[in-house]
């Protein structure tokens, strides 16, 4: 469930674009099929990927960025009279 959080995450930020659609797909596909002994090595593999390409930390700066500068489209909307009513 992770490893697809982080992939889904990952496309909606657009971080490594060139493979986060590809195992976003991969690891849904897996979450339907009956667990096996060689999951763990796949799992620890996943990881191990997200570590080297430094996904997490490429998301959490990400996510500051959403935090520190809001959208303009939302900072039109508070700005906007219509809406303080």
């Amino acid at each position: 469930a992770w490893l697809t959080y982080f992939w889904r995450r990952a496309k909606v930020h657009c971080i490594e674009e060139d493979i986060a659609e590809d195992r976003l797909q991969f690891w849904i596909s897996r979450s339907g099929q009956t667990p096996t002994s060689h999951d763990a090595v796949d799992v620890d593999r996943g990881l191990f990927e997200l570590r080297k390409l430094g996904i997490e930390q490429q998301l959490w700066e990400a996510s500051r960025k959403e935090i520190d500068h809001p959208s303009a489209a939302s900072l039109s909307n508070n700005n906007d009279p219509e809406n303080s009513l």
